[in-house]
């Protein structure tokens, strides 16, 4: 639709995850739900004179492959593969161009791969963590095959709601979760930054902040 909300039109008629390339034209979309039936993804504009098919998932992963983001500038698709069932346990980057599968980092047994997502400039990946035999959950960021660290929450938990980078890629806000006892087990979340250059945290604000997003004119 326009900016004032006039000539809307239907682009997609179903549930489906869309990244656009730099054009603001052209994009790819995938059904969204882990255990859609569905596991292709495709190519589009946003007149629908064509469709083009990219990628089977099924043949990708035993159960679960899942994409995550997409790099328009290299047309690479972040994934997350299980080579066991139910267990995400790889990242992975596919080339839409070249149809080569690039194996990013690989979980250390126990460990599960949680929402990876690309940085505002595409050179850093941000992603969960989780041992749920140990009851700890990490935020990590992947730079050039290297992991480093963010966040270590033992006893608590990391929120699954999307992280978000901010505009300069300079800090990454995220929601942790902490369990309150009563006749039900539930929890509240809490906002907080972290510093990806120093690793320092902020509390932002409680409970119901679980959404992160950010000005994109903040200078950081």
């Amino acid at each position: 639709m326009n900016n004032d909300g006039t000539e809307k039109r239907v682009i997609i008629d179903s549930k489906a995850d869309v990244f656009f390339y730099n054009d603001s034209y052209n994009f790819i979309f995938s059904p969204v739900g882990t255990y859609s039936i569905d596991k292709h993804i495709y190519r589009s504009n946003i007149d629908r004179t064509e469709s083009e098919f990219l990628l089977d998932l099924d043949l990708i992963g035993e159960e679960y492959t899942k994409m995550f983001d997409f790099n328009p500038n290299a047309e690479n698709l972040l994934l997350l593969i299980a080579d066991t069932p139910r267990k995400t346990n790889i990242i992975a980057e596919y080339n839409v161009q070249k149809q080569e599968l690039d194996t990013l980092s690989i979980a250390d047994s126990g460990w599960v791969y949680l929402r990876p997502q690309y940085s505002n400039d595409y050179a850093k990946i941000a992603f969960i963590e989780r041992n749920y035999d140990k009851d700890i959950s990490n935020i990590v960021i992947l730079e050039n095959g290297i992991k480093k660290e963010l966040v270590t929450d033992e006893d608590e938990w990391i929120d699954f709601h999307p992280m978000k980078f901010s505009p300069k890629d300079n800090y990454l806000a995220y929601s942790k979760n902490i369990n309150q006892e009563g006749d039900w087990v539930w929890w509240k979340s809490y906002l907080h930054i972290v510093n990806i250059n120093t690793g320092e945290i902020k509390f932002i604000d409680g409970d119901k902040a679980v959404r992160p997003q950010w000005n994109p004119l903040l200078p950081y």
